[in-house]
């Protein structure tokens, strides 16, 4: 489906387009951009002065670090968990995932980041766990298996069945299963 006739590249389908909206009168208006035409745009805006882009993006990065480690301040009290309890949390787990016991790996600047790192380096926190029912925290998890948990709806049965599943084709041979066309 053509949504857009781009002067240079012609004839555009959904994905070579970003749509973006413009607001008139509080309605969203959608409107699209070739991709292509927006990325030469950047490059040449770029190139043409790379120190005023480098120093706006450092300075895009700290105000989204600091919005972040409000952001993560704001939840800690949601949850009434202050930093002396994140951090006892923190010694009693030994800096560790309650599940996997591995340290978190996952670099972002996203919430929960570390605050006592350069800004290059930015490793995220140990995510705080609760139950969503109670809102009683129950530990500090890797992003992984926070992520893994949330997915798995914190439901018992479903992690059991996927034990249970995994355990089943602990045996797997690739060369046992054909595939049907």
């Amino acid at each position: 489906m053509i949504v857009k006739i781009c002067k240079i590249h012609g004839e555009l389908t959904i994905d070579m387009v970003y749509q973006q909206y413009s607001i008139h009168k509080e309605k969203r208006y959608p409107y699209f951009q070739c991709k292509i035409c927006v990325s030469d745009k950047k490059k040449r805006l770029y190139d043409a002065n790379p120190d005023k882009y480098r120093a706006y993006a450092l300075e895009q990065r700290k105000k989204h670090y600091e919005k972040c480690l409000e952001r993560d301040k704001k939840y800690k009290r949601q949850l009434l968990i202050d930093e002396s309890k994140y951090d006892e949390l923190n010694v009693k787990q030994n800096g560790l995932c309650a599940i996997c016991n591995k340290c978190e790996t996952s670099k972002s600047h996203k919430n929960r980041t570390r605050t006592d790192i350069d800004l290059n380096l930015i490793i995220k926190r140990l995510a705080i766990d609760h139950n969503h029912k109670s809102g009683k925290v129950r530990g500090l998890l890797c992003s992984k298996c926070n992520t893994a948990l949330g997915l798995f709806q914190d439901s018992i049965a479903i992690i059991k069945s996927a034990i249970i599943y995994l355990s089943f084709h602990e045996d797997y041979d690739e060369h046992e299963v054909e595939i049907k066309q």
